[in-house]
């Protein structure tokens, strides 16, 4: 009976040793790194069939920038325009909530009415570098939409 009760307290002792030692899961890195400073947007290219990749990236939104956070066990969500400005209308910041897929690969963003509300493909996400892919297949070929990010300093 003691070995008994010696094994399970063992037993739950490793357990909670492993759980707490274990290493953080993709979703749980990839939040840790979409979450806190701006990211601010820095190119756009999009490829339609065997077209050549075009740059859509015009210099005025080259400074507006998007926002993760969490807040109270919301995921949200904000965009704002840099100094730099494309309309003399100044666009209001769009804010909305972000998800991230079960398997971290893709992010949707939704709620906002802002340029990047649609799920996304994660195609690289770094401390320094957050690529976006859309893609789909049109009546001209496959289409693609690379949007490039870089956190500011």
């Amino acid at each position: 009976m003691k070995r008994l009760c010696f094994l399970l307290l063992l037993g739950l002792g490793l357990l909670v040793a492993w759980t707490r030692n274990r290493p953080p899961s993709l979703a749980e890195q990839r939040i840790g790194l979409l979450v806190g400073p701006d990211w601010v947007w820095t190119s756009w290219t999009e490829q339609t069939g065997s077209q050549p990749v075009q740059e859509r990236m015009v210099p005025c939104r080259q400074d507006d920038f998007i926002r993760f956070a969490q807040h109270e066990g919301q995921q949200l969500y904000s965009e704002n325009a840099g100094p730099r400005r494309c309309e003399t209308v100044t666009r209001p910041s769009a804010q909305g909530q972000w998800a991230l897929s079960e398997d971290a690969q893709r992010l949707t963003i939704t709620g906002g009415r802002g340029t990047f509300d649609d799920t996304w493909q994660i195609d690289e996400l770094s401390a320094t570098r957050l690529r976006l892919a859309y893609r789909t297949t049109t009546s001209r070929g496959p289409f693609s939409m690379v949007i490039t990010f870089t956190r500011r300093q």
